[in-house]
């Protein structure tokens, strides 16, 4: 696995420094340089209403050498061997970032997510995670804590939960989080969460606990463990979260279509929005 760019969309808000910090923790891990993009249309508290950039009053948008100002800030809290760059831009916010992603190319997007879309605030992380065309690593703004990789003193050898429901996507996600774990290295946890109910079937939870271990690579089985739960999905994922506090989690992203967008909210969105740890979501379009 190489990522060799890293793309960070700040907003200057209290978030920014957790996504700055966990930017660079990856970027330290592979060596890759670090882009840090703020546009200058994002309204506090974060980056906020793409179909506003018209009606917007100038007087709510951050001026350019305000801009300037804090971005150079920000720079210079990024911790010394590790290439970095700023970007300022003015325009829709998640087309934006979606442009500049392809056309550095970002390797990964680090991104922080202030909540879900409303009527009052468009979350562009969900439509950085519909359209990025590389994976993406979120932290909540209510997280605890950003990414590390095991980078403080003393500090023991990162763990990973990977939730997988067994379908292609998922497995697409797996064999990104194997390559993960070879190139750091990780210990992962590898989640199934079947239907909970008064009717649970050991033939099915068999079956979960054997597909799981049939998708351990040899080189990885000292380093992987396997764990299926019931209930519904989101819960049990967050709650195995709470209990474990791994470094992040890992989840696949399945193709939606622009209605499902607006009109469902899916496992992977609900665990981006409330998860304590960062989530990387890996879109089935990313590279392996």
């Amino acid at each position: 696995m190489r990522i060799r760019t890293i793309l960070c969309p700040i907003d200057f808000s209290n978030l920014s420094a957790r996504e700055i910090q966990s930017a660079a923790a990856v970027g330290r891990a592979f060596g890759a340089r670090l882009v840090l993009h703020h546009n200058r249309m994002a309204i506090a508290p974060g980056l906020a209403r793409a179909w506003d950039w018209e009606t917007t009053p100038r007087s709510e948008r951050l001026d350019e050498s305000e801009a300037e100002r804090r971005m150079a800030a920000a720079l210079e809290a990024v911790p010394a061997g590790i290439a970095v760059e700023g970007v300022i831009s003015a325009g829709p916010v998640g087309l934006v970032v979606q442009t500049l992603a392809e056309q550095l190319p970002a390797d990964l997007i680090v991104i922080g997510s202030h909540g879900w879309s409303t009527p009052e605030h468009a979350s562009v992380t969900e439509r950085v995670i519909a359209q990025a065309p590389c994976p993406v690593l979120t932290l909540h703004e209510g997280g605890e804590r950003p990414l590390l990789l095991g980078s403080e003193p003393g500090s023991p050898r990162p763990r990973a939960v990977v939730a997988t429901d067994l379908s292609p996507v998922a497995g697409h996600a797996l064999e990104y989080a194997y390559a993960l774990a070879r190139a750091l290295p990780l210990h992962l946890d590898l989640l199934h969460v079947l239907p909970g109910g008064r009717q649970r079937s050991a033939a099915a939870e068999n079956d979960a606990r054997e597909q799981l271990e049939a998708a351990v690579p040899g080189d990885l089985t000292s380093r992987v463990v396997t764990s299926v739960r019931y209930g519904e999905p989101t819960t049990e994922i967050l709650a195995y979260l709470a209990d474990m506090r791994p470094e992040f989690a890992v989840l696949g992203e399945h193709a939606r279509d622009i209605v499902r967008r607006l009109f469902t909210r899916d496992t992977t969105r609900a665990i981006v929005h409330a998860a304590s740890c960062p989530v990387w979501i890996v879109p089935a379009r990313a590279a392996v």
